[in-house]
This record gives structure tokens, C-alpha cells and sequence, in this order.
């Protein structure tokens, strides 16, 4: 009788931890979409071809999108550190600056926004998993 008792909670605990764990929770940290206005992202890359058979790089991608006009600036700059292969050009470089403006101007639309957690297809059926928040 004892054992059968501990099998019992043993289950109540393995269901109880189940049904625990497939609650979602969300916070929001920011909801300020205009605070962060750009990044600067560290870049690895590899390579084939060019001044070198195959290369080892490094270098870093940003972006900023201007606050009075509509324009978003992004660069990428990017240098060879280790190169087989090499031809008598030397270690390769790339600087690539530029501007992105927006063909089609964004619509802020305030209300409830869905935010899909989880999507699914065949061919019989959709399912999708979802919450929704207040936003723009």
C-alpha cells in the first residue's frame, strides 16, 4: 500500500510539473521603438576566391536610421587576417558604407498586435499559438 501511494504522488508531481511548464509568460522590456535607433554588430566571416584561395575575416556591420529624415545609413567594413592561397595582392578589404530609404513609408497602427509563439502546416490542418498585446 505504502509503494502504491508513492507511485501516486510520483504521477500528481510528474503532471503537476507538465501542466507548469506550458505556461507562457511574457515582459516587456521596452516598448519605446524609437530609444534604439541603430546597432554596431562584430562580423566573422570565411571566404573563397578573390586575393586569396580561402580567408579568415573580421569586422563589424552597422546600422542607423536617421531621426529627422527617412533615411537609414549602414556600414561594413571587413579585413583578412589569415589567407592560404594568397596571390601577390596581399590581405583584402571591404568598406561598403551606404543609405537605405524606405519606398513604401511605414503606417504606425495602435491597437492589439498578435505576437505568433508557435505555427504549424500540413495539408489538413493550420495551428497557430498566439497572445496579443497592446502596441503599434
Amino acid at each position: 500500500m505504502k509503494s502504491l501511494s508513492i507511485i501516486l504522488l510520483a504521477c500528481v508531481c510528474l503532471v503537476y510539473s507538465h501542466l507548469d511548464a506550458q505556461k507562457i509568460s511574457y515582459q516587456v522590456e521596452e516598448s519605446d521603438v524609437n530609444k534604439y535607433r541603430g546597432y554596431v554588430m562584430p562580423d566573422a566571416s570565411i571566404h573563397l576566391g578573390g586575393g586569396t584561395g580561402l580567408g579568415l575575416n573580421v569586422g563589424a556591420v552597422s546600422q542607423y536610421r536617421l531621426p529627422v529624415l527617412p533615411l537609414t545609413l549602414r556600414g561594413n567594413i571587413r579585413y583578412e587576417i589569415i589567407g592560404v592561397g594568397k596571390t601577390n595582392i596581399g590581405n583584402t578589404g571591404v568598406l561598403d558604407v551606404g543609405a537605405m530609404f524606405p519606398i513604401i513609408p511605414g503606417r504606425k497602427k495602435t491597437g492589439r498586435v498578435k505576437i505568433t509563439t508557435s505555427y504549424s502546416e500540413s495539408s489538413r490542418y493550420i495551428h497557430e499559438e498566439y497572445f496579443v498585446v497592446d502596441g503599434r
